[in-house]
């Protein structure tokens, strides 16, 4: 009786010690960062989706090991794209409200998966691409240009650009929806080369 007692006694406190050991786990884990336990997992995994919005990031992390085909960088302070440092398998990629200042330039070096990009809430002035995109959310900055060059896009949203002209860079006709209230004039796009397409 005495040993059956003594067995119940030990694997009480081991249970107890367990419990606290979880306890204690946990309570780290919540010191980490999204990002820091991001790095913690396999590399070699293919994610659907990470978030790391709202992580007090301030530089493009280094992804470029890991495979995730939508990210989400949002409510970060970012102010630079790092293409080196950006996942394998990228498609889907959003850096709304960071600290995107002035020129965004997205150059050939990006991931040729990426289609959809959200860049709205940051405050730049200028967008220049020389890839092509399916869809682009840069709405609520402080547009003054923006050039696409004539690749065809399913959806843009430059709304909320008060210093953006209805004359654009790129020919309207090859978006099939475009978000355009609350730019400089409100009138209806036109191509700044060739005006005689208009789209309401």
């Amino acid at each position: 009786m005495k040993n059956l007692l003594f067995f119940i006694f030990v694997g009480v406190v081991c249970s107890c010690n367990n419990t606290q050991n979880q306890e204690i786990k946990k309570e780290e884990a919540k010191k980490l960062s999204k990002l820091e336990i991001l790095y913690m997992l396999p590399k070699d995994s293919i994610y659907e989706f990470y978030d790391l919005s709202n992580d007090s990031i301030k530089e493009f992390p280094d992804l470029s090991e890991y495979s995730i085909k939508k990210l989400d960088l949002s409510r970060n302070m970012i102010q630079e794209m790092e293409y080196k440092k950006m996942p394998k398998s990228i498609v889907e990629l959003n850096l709304s409200h960071n600290f995107f200042l002035k020129s965004f330039f997205l150059s050939n070096k990006t991931p040729k998966t990426l289609k959809n990009l959200n860049l709205s809430y940051n405050n730049i002035s200028s967008y220049n691409t020389v890839i092509s995109l399916k869809r682009l959310a840069i709405n609520n900055n402080n547009l003054e240009s923006i050039s696409l060059g004539n690749e065809k896009m399913d959806f843009l949203d430059i709304s909320n650009n008060p210093k953006l002209s209805n004359e654009m860079f790129f020919d309207p006709k090859y978006v099939d929806t475009i978000i355009h209230n609350n730019i400089a004039n409100n009138k209806p796009l036109v191509f700044y080369f060739k005006k005689s397409f208009i789209i309401e």
